[in-house]
C-alpha cells in the first residue's frame, strides 16, 4: 500500500518513547544537541581561505544580517546570548518550547551507525503511515539494533 505525504497537513515534533513506564519523563522528551560544529581547517586551506572563513563566522554570529540568516534562513536555534532573533518556523519553535520546558534528552544520535537513520526512519514511516503497529515497529527497531 502506497501512502502519499500531505504537504498541507499538520506536522510537528514526535517524541520517541524509550520506556514502557507511561510516567517516564523521557517518553515525552526529544533529543536535543549540537548537530555539527563549524571549523576552519588549518592544514588544507590557504591563509586567504582561513581569513575568509573567519570573516564569514564573525559575520554569521555578530552581525544583524548574519544572525538573522543563522536563525531564519538556516533554521538554527540560537545558542549564543548575543543572538536575539527567535526562530519563525514552526519546527524550531516546537523544539525551543521543549527546551524551555525541560523536556529534552541528551543528543546521542551522532554515535549511531551510518545506516541507522535510513533504516529506523523507514520503519517509523511505516508506523506513522499505519502500515505496521507499535509492536511491529519495536520489532523492526530491535532487529536493526541486534544486527549491529
Amino acid at each position: 500500500m502506497l501512502h502519499e505525504l500531505n504537504a498541507e497537513g499538520e506536522y510537528g515534533i514526535l517524541p520517541v518513547p524509550v520506556s514502557n513506564d507511561a510516567n517516564f519523563k523521557g517518553n515525552t522528551a526529544i533529543s536535543v544537541g549540537v548537530p555539527m560544529y563549524f571549523t576552519i581547517d588549518a592544514e588544507q586551506s590557504t591563509e586567504a581561505e582561513r581569513a575568509g572563513a573567519q570573516d564569514f563566522l564573525n559575520w554569521l554570529f555578530t552581525s544583524e544580517a548574519g544572525t538573522d540568516a543563522y536563525v531564519n534562513r538556516m533554521n538554527f536555534i540560537p545558542v549564543y546570548e548575543n543572538i536575539t532573533q527567535q526562530p519563525a518556523d514552526a519546527v524550531s519553535q516546537a523544539i525551543l518550547a521543549k527546551m524551555k520546558a525541560g523536556e529534552t534528552l541528551n543528543w546521542i544520535n551522532m554515535y549511531y551507525p551510518g545506516d541507522a537513520f535510513p533504516s529506523m526512519g523507514a520503519s517509523m514511516q511505516k508506523y506513522l503511515g499505519g502500515v505496521i503497529d507499535r509492536t511491529a515497529l519495536a520489532g523492526e527497531f530491535e532487529k536493526y539494533w541486534t544486527s549491529k
